[in-house]
C-alpha cells in the first residue's frame, strides 16, 4: 500500500481507478476500498483530491503557470471543474488562494 501511495502522490494527474489500485495490491476491490478508508480515513478519491489540491497549491504558489495551465497539468478536465474541486477542498476558488497566498 505505501508503494502505490507513493506512487499516486508522484503522479497525481494520473487518474488510476479501484481496480487498478486493488490490482497493485493484489486484493479485491472492495477489500481495497475497505483497507483504504481505514488506513486513510478517506476514500481513495478523496485522498487522490486532496493530493491534486495540494499540489496545485504548491505550483499556484511557485509557479508562474495560469490556472488552466496547472489544472491541465494536474489532469482536471477542464479549468472549472479544478475551480470547483478546489474551493470545496480550500474554501476558496485558485485565483484567491494564490492572492491571498501571495500577501502571506
Amino acid at each position: 500500500m505505501a508503494e502505490l501511495v507513493r506512487q499516486l502522490e508522484q503522479t497525481p494527474e494520473k487518474r488510476f481507478s479501484i481496480a487498478e489500485m486493488a490490482q497493485a495490491v493484489q486484493v479485491s476491490e472492495s477489500h481495497f476500498y475497505k483497507l483504504f478508508q481505514e488506513q486513510f480515513g478517506q476514500s481513495p478519491a478523496a485522498y487522490m483530491e486532496r493530493v491534486r489540491i495540494e499540489q496545485a497549491c504548491e505550483l499556484l504558489l511557485n509557479s508562474g503557470l495560469s490556472i488552466i495551465e496547472i489544472a491541465h497539468e494536474l489532469g482536471f478536465k477542464t479549468s472549472q471543474h479544478f475551480t470547483n474541486v478546489f474551493r470545496k477542498v480550500t474554501g476558496c476558488p485558485p485565483s484567491e488562494w494564490r492572492r491571498r497566498e501571495a500577501y502571506s
